[in-house]
């Protein structure tokens, strides 16, 4: 059987994915990682991080989950930041929210996971397949790879039988808010069953990173 090619998280931004709980303040940028207590100073370099930390946090210091991708770089040796033996420069911020599942929520083996509203739905790709649901709709659709082009992925499949289903899904690469939650997402949705049309938000799966091996 072939090897399966490199997964999309594998395929995206060099680095790591780091999930966690952010606090900013006056005289701290903490990230704690999600199933650790691993704390890690944090260097901005995508220019917005507190603006979207401002977003949810009520005030300083208020811890909110988010997602990002980085590197882990040495150990900041003048400052404040000198007191913590980790250092994560942020190239992207995929996810941001003060509530939800945040580090509960397991990613791993997952392509894509996205949710809408008005009606709710939900669709998930996993090596497993493509699944949807929606109220009282439920498919599963057999794996198909993406097609890729830059920041977008677009996935067909159909099922067999005699009450045959179509599913198209388009992932692309830009800043989504979920209008009930106010979550912000890294992935905007479009989603065609049947005919019938779904927008919502993405989220990109990962295998989550620890700071020391």
């Amino acid at each position: 059987m072939p090897a399966r090619p490199p997964t999309l998280a594998q395929r995206s931004l060099p680095g790591h994915t780091f999930c966690g709980d952010l606090a900013l303040g006056p005289e701290a940028r903490v990230l704690t990682l999600c199933d650790t207590d691993q704390k890690a100073w944090v260097t901005d370099r995508t220019g917005e991080l507190r603006n979207v930390y401002e977003s949810f946090a009520v005030e300083p210091y208020y811890p909110i989950f988010v997602e990002m991708r980085g590197l882990v770089a040495p150990p900041v040796t003048t400052g404040i930041g000198s007191g913590y033996d980790h250092h994560v420069v942020v190239a992207q911020v995929r996810r941001a929210a003060d509530e939800g599942h945040g580090c509960e929520e397991d990613l791993r083996g997952i392509e894509f996971r996205a949710r809408g509203s008005e009606p709710s739905w939900y669709v998930t790709v996993s090596e497993s397949g493509i699944a949807f649901s929606e109220e009282v709709i439920r498919e599963e659709f057999p794996y198909v790879h993406a097609g890729v082009s830059p920041g977008r992925y677009v996935y067909y499949a159909t099922t067999q039988g005699p009450e045959q289903h179509a599913i198209a899904a388009v992932f692309e690469e830009d800043t989504c808010y979920d209008c009930m939650s106010g979550e912000r997402f890294a992935y905007t949705a479009k989603v065609v069953l049947d005919g019938h049309r779904y927008t919502g938000c993405a989220r990109l799966g990962f295998l989550p990173a620890t700071i020391v091996p």
